[in-house]
């Protein structure tokens, strides 16, 4: 298992989920993300038109009466920071006050900040709540849209196709078992009111790609695991990888071709997951590892370096230090027995050493970029056409459907796009460029009603100028912000 990298994103997600947040089938998991948005529905208001409710003899309860509405909602844990961030309000201060007090300062803070349009997003759950504050452009894609295209390659995800939730590894043997019964310790499937992570590996049907030291095969099978926020937590994303083994705390052993997306709620965010991202793991499910196969095979017989002088050079004229350089060629010494020679050996030891290294990180990219730019056929990535920011949006106008949006390179828009409701060839729109004559003010807050994540800004207690506290040493001067405790 020394060989590749060690990936722990899923093991961080396997850590933190509750019992209440892991399924055992992608058939309960699309169930319970589904019925939530079939109760949830999204408008658009004024932020300055929100009423604040709460009452002395509840503490702890607070509501939000939004325009329209007779009862008010409760905001949930997310929801409330993502409120209060936009008027300017420390919400997890704010969360320590009574609810009377805190509701005063958040109603001062709505009623007296620059009006804006946000869309929200609430569910019926025996109660009303609301999930969401966002701009009026956040693109959400919702979380079963994202389940529902995993589970068109997957099935329930649980041996039914070739994708399923991994076995584990049985670190007393070093063998791996891929039969391993789905229970809640064991699931990759999780789900929570904010967010949606999935994790499948296709480990009944292992790719043999060479030898390792002792004359066994060197083991792959594919991976995938992918994510995704509707109430703006995170962005989507999607990351596939070969990798060698699953240990019980979900830890990623030897990972390698690793290859990640990933998509901001934006705009146009909805379209693009639907014709670019989903159609794109439909074919990393279906595709051939005979690429992946091949550039494995490519990059050991790529012999780079026969002599200590040349793998001194080697290294030395890609940025590495002579110390850097020394303990690469040790490592590859240790676990093959042998000094480096080809693009595969030294990749491996660099990962090795990224691993154990403070830069882990540059090493680690270093050793993936190696492997890529020395052993081309490895190098096509599975998401290119979906990353590359080459290709902008077009508006195309079917006669029979109105108006629509594609991505295009410019060459491709002049001959028309097929209207996804009927497939006629339509052409595209002529717009005016855009010449921006606003002043920066404006455009920066053009630029935050447009942003994707209503996330709360986090701010360090250390770099709060004169706030009195040991770190800054200074007098703090007399509070102006009327919401603050000190001053209701």
């Amino acid at each position: 298992m020394s060989r590749g990298e060690n990936v722990d994103r899923v093991s961080s997600e396997w850590f933190s989920r509750p019992d209440d947040e892991r399924y055992l089938s992608l058939d309960d998991l699309l169930a319970s993300v589904k019925g939530r948005a079939e109760r949830s529905r999204t408008r658009t208001v004024e932020s300055a038109a929100i009423r604040v409710e709460a009452h002395r003899d509840n503490p702890e309860k607070l509501g939000l009466v939004l325009p329209g509405a007779d009862e008010p909602i409760a905001p949930t844990h997310w929801s409330f920071g993502q409120l209060s961030s936009l008027v300017g309000a420390p919400a997890a201060y704010l969360r320590q006050l009574p609810a009377p007090l805190a509701g005063i300062n958040l109603q001062y803070g709505l009623t007296n900040h620059r009006a804006e349009q946000i869309k929200t997003m609430e569910v019926a759950n025996g109660r009303t709540e609301l999930r969401a504050v966002t701009g009026p452009d956040y693109g959400r894609i919702y979380d079963h849209e994202l389940v529902s295209a995993v589970q068109r390659i997957a099935g329930n995800g649980t041996g039914d196709t070739r994708w399923k939730v991994p076995g584990v590894l049985d670190w007393s043997t070093g063998i791996y078992n891929p039969r391993v019964g789905v229970t809640k310790e064991t699931t990759t499937l999780y789900a929570s009111d904010r967010d949606v992570f999935l994790f499948l590996v296709d480990d009944l049907n292992p790719i043999e790609a060479g030898l390792l030291p002792d004359g066994s095969p060197d083991l792959y099978f594919r991976g995938f695991y992918c994510w995704n926020s509707e109430v703006g937590a995170k962005t989507l994303g999607i990351a596939s990888f070969y990798l060698r083994a699953v240990c019980q705390n979900r830890n990623l052993w030897g990972v390698e071709d690793f290859q990640e997306i990933t998509i901001r709620h934006s705009k146009y965010a909805a379209s693009r997951f639907a014709h670019e991202a989903a159609p794109a793991l439909s074919r990393f499910a279906e595709s051939s590892p005979a690429p992946f196969i091949d550039g494995i095979r490519a990059a050991r017989e790529k012999i780079v370096a026969r002599s200590d002088e040349d793998r001194q050079d080697f290294l030395r004229k890609r940025g590495f230090s002579k110390a850097e350089t020394g303990r690469i060629v040790e490592k590859v010494l240790a676990e093959e027995g042998r000094p480096p020679e080809s693009v595969f050996d030294f990749v491996q030891g660099i990962t090795a050493v990224g691993q154990t290294n403070s830069q882990a990180d540059c090493l680690g990219h270093a050793s993936g970029g190696y492997l890529h730019r020395l052993a081309p056929r490895l190098a096509s990535s599975r998401w290119s056409h979906v990353t590359e920011g080459a290709m902008p949006i077009y508006d195309f106008n079917c006669t029979d459907h109105g108006v629509f949006s594609g991505w295009a390179d410019y060459e491709a828009s002049r001959q028309g796009l097929a209207c996804p409701h009927c497939g006629r060839e339509s052409p595209a729109l002529v717009a005016l460029p855009q010449i921006s004559r606003l002043s920066s003010s404006l455009r920066r807050a053009e630029s935050r009603a447009e942003t994707t994540s209503a996330e709360p800004k986090v701010l360090k207690r250390k770099h709060l100028p004169s706030c009195g506290c040991r770190l800054c040493n200074r007098k703090a001067p007399a509070t102006s912000r009327r919401w603050m405790i000190g001053t209701c």
